[in-house]
């Protein structure tokens, strides 16, 4: 049986994690609950112990993301969702498998290891439907699909693979051409709440992949 802040967090983030998914952006609901969360847990048992964790959990994480939100790495509603965590949850698990000192930091790494298996799930997506023309290497990075049914967080796949904003839903600019079949190489904005939302239940029930490899390693 989850506690009570874990099962409100766990809420939230699936809340935040199908607007993501729905709309590619987040509103200021759910990293504001996130951070009354924690709070309010402060507030309902004062500790000084326990104060300069939730102090350390939060500065850490917000400078951190938003240093990547600044070089384009992290959108600005995911960077402020991993800040809400961290004031929620200010130490990670007892007997958890990490080096970070906050979960939000775990939460985020296991986050970053889930999405980095996306080139895997397009490529076997793409075999499955065949590479068509242009396959490789934009099998790893997208997929197919008709110029009529882009959607608004699709971008088109340049010459060689590389990003490059050809299309605009809006109607824009369109710069490459469709194919005979008249299809075009899309790669989506991936809406890091949902890997972000798997990685929260993996570093709070097991720890994160990162650390564990590393404490693999080192025997």
């Amino acid at each position: 049986m989850l506690e009570p802040k874990t099962l409100l967090t766990v809420l939230i983030l699936l809340y935040a994690s199908l607007q993501d998914w729905r709309k590619r952006e987040l509103g200021e609901g759910p990293w504001l609950g996130l951070l009354l969360i924690g709070l309010l847990y402060q507030m309902a048992a004062p500790d000084r112990g326990e104060a300069v964790a939730f102090a350390i959990s939060v500065l850490t994480t917000a400078l951190l993301m938003g240093v990547l939100h600044r070089l384009g790495f992290l959108g600005g509603g995911d960077a402020k969702v991993l800040v809400g965590l961290a004031a929620a949850f200010s130490r990670p698990p007892l007997g958890a498998y990490t080096l970070f000192p906050t979960l939000a930091l775990s939460a985020f790494t296991n986050a970053v290891f889930l999405t980095s298996l996306l080139p895997i799930l397009f490529l076997l997506k793409n075999l499955k439907e065949g590479l068509g023309p242009g396959g490789l290497p934009r099998a790893f990075l997208g997929y197919r699909r008709r110029t009529a049914e882009l959607r608004s967080y699709e971008v088109v796949l340049g010459e060689g693979g590389g990003l490059k904003a050809l299309y605009d839903v809006r109607g824009a600019r369109l710069g490459e051409r469709p194919d005979t079949e008249g299809m075009v190489w899309v790669t989506p904005a991936i809406p890091f709440l949902v890997p972000l939302t798997l990685g929260f239940l993996i570093a709070l029930l097991w720890g994160d992949v990162i650390s564990y490899i590393i404490l693999l390693l080192r025997g």
